[in-house]
């Protein structure tokens, strides 16, 4: 991309769709190294979540109040970091050009 656009800049890049439909294309969701690093990311997220779901029937007390924060924690965690990936994605491949 930095070859064909000259820049380093997303936001100079945008449109980039038109131009280079294949790297748009390999750099989404649909690329296989991303969609690995995606299913990774989730099963280890799942694998929190059903550890905290189990402790929370555990445990008792004050305990009990940490199991649900720390799985809003992650829920907010990984919902940032995919808001992060569209972002980066639409800036660069779907935005207008300035």
């Amino acid at each position: 991309m930095l070859h064909a656009t000259h820049t380093r800049n997303m936001e100079e890049m945008g449109g980039l769709v038109k131009r280079m439909p294949q790297t748009a294309l390999f750099s989404s969701w649909r690329g296989s190294h991303l969609r690995t690093a995606a299913l990774n990311g989730f099963v280890s997220e799942w694998l929190t979540y059903q550890a905290l779901l189990q402790g929370f029937g555990t445990t008792e007390s004050l305990m009990r109040l940490i199991f649900p924060l720390s799985g809003a924690m992650l829920a907010l965690t990984g919902a940032l970091a995919a808001a992060c990936f569209v972002k980066a994605f639409g800036i660069t491949f779907c935005s207008a050009r300035k």
